[in-house]
């Protein structure tokens, strides 16, 4: 599905008005926000499926995966023909031999992992946006978000995550090297561009001044308004930042 993440707040957002009318009640339902994962087909899909269908076995719900009402294993083994909207091909696939022998051993597959301390480094890879090896994550990057890395974006955490990060210490000598050392500007523009160009905390980077973090919310805005207003300032900004993008 193109749009997984806007049906998900959709029925999320629907539901939660439902039940909430239904049961009297308000406020939030889920635990924490819905999140979409690319998964490395070859090397995890395997691992990840059998991860999902085992979480209410896991969590002492049931002993046998399908006897959980609400899991999806079912229709990987043949037990019920799948719904339109559940690709089960592309996991069973994975699996030698035609649908019922891929079936059979997709089943093994799962009763196998009971009981066993299998890991999956799903929560890795929630941070990133992608489950695979530093190859597939490599590629992924080259080939399909080039432009969206060489733009930071502080409300796209997990693109962040993926950019690399230059170190607050170097962002500080490139400051002082272009704007000089006793500039009253050079500390705030090093807090801006630390801020806009990694992931670094404002407590962090305050840290690196000993500054409050209110302090080195101040100094940000100070710097954000001045190159704003001062184009001087805002060639040389744009002159760190380019530089510290080049490595």
């Amino acid at each position: 599905m193109a749009n997984l993440s806007g049906m998900m707040q959709y029925l999320i957002t629907n539901y939660v008005r439902y039940f909430n009318k239904r049961h009297e009640r308000c406020g939030h339902l889920f635990q924490s926000r819905f999140r979409s994962v690319l998964v490395d087909a070859e090397g995890y899909a395997k691992e990840l499926s059998r991860y999902i269908h085992l979480n209410p076995v896991r969590s002492g719900i049931v002993e046998r995966p399908e006897l959980y009402a609400w899991s999806s294993y079912g229709y990987y083994v043949g037990k019920a023909e799948p719904e339109r909207w559940l690709e089960t091909a592309r996991v069973l696939r994975l699996f030698k031999g035609r649908r019922r022998e891929a079936q059979a051993a997709y089943s093994e597959f799962v009763r196998d992992g009971i009981g066993k301390n299998i890991a999956v480094p799903i929560q890795e890879s929630v941070k990133y946006g992608i489950l695979g090896d530093q190859e597939f994550i490599n590629k992924i990057k080259s080939d399909q978000l080039g432009d969206d890395l060489r733009n930071p974006d502080r409300e796209k955490p997990q693109l962040n995550e993926l950019r690399k990060k230059p170190d607050l210490q170097r962002i500080r000598a490139k400051c002082e090297k272009v704007l000089g050392a006793g500039n009253k500007w050079t500390m705030p523009i090093a807090i801006l561009i630390g801020h806009r160009c990694t992931a670094a905390k404002l407590k962090d980077l305050g840290a690196l001044y000993s500054l409050s973090v209110s302090g080195a919310s101040n100094a940000c805005a100070r710097a954000r308004e001045a190159i704003t207003n001062n184009e001087t300032l805002s060639r040389a900004v744009r002159e760190i930042e380019k530089e510290i993008e080049a490595g």
